[in-house]
């Protein structure tokens, strides 16, 4: 497990989870040469980059809102732990 603290709250992920993200940014990369032959590699690993980057920002983004939202109701979270086989886990105590 990777221990990171945001805004000193800790957050576990485990390293599958970049193996994950390596492989929907090689899917979408691929997915856009075989649609799009004429945009080039130089292209189709930008837009691979950005899909990857934006289902990212959705998936992990929601439970680490939820660190701003518990610390401005006053009751902060315990923990965050982001696997690749179940959905991101907000703990409270």
């Amino acid at each position: 497990m990777i221990h990171l603290r945001i805004f000193n709250t800790p957050v576990q992920i485990k390293p599958a989870v970049f193996f994950l993200v390596s492989a929907i940014w090689a899917v979408a990369t691929g997915l856009d040469l075989y649609w799009h032959p004429d945009h080039g590699f130089r292209s189709a690993v930008l837009i691979g980059f950005a899909t990857m980057f934006l289902l990212i920002l959705v998936a992990f983004g929601h439970p680490f809102a939820h660190i701003f939202i518990a610390r401005f109701a006053g009751t902060p979270m315990n923990e965050i732990r982001i696997t690749v086989t179940q959905m991101p886990h907000t703990l409270y105590a």
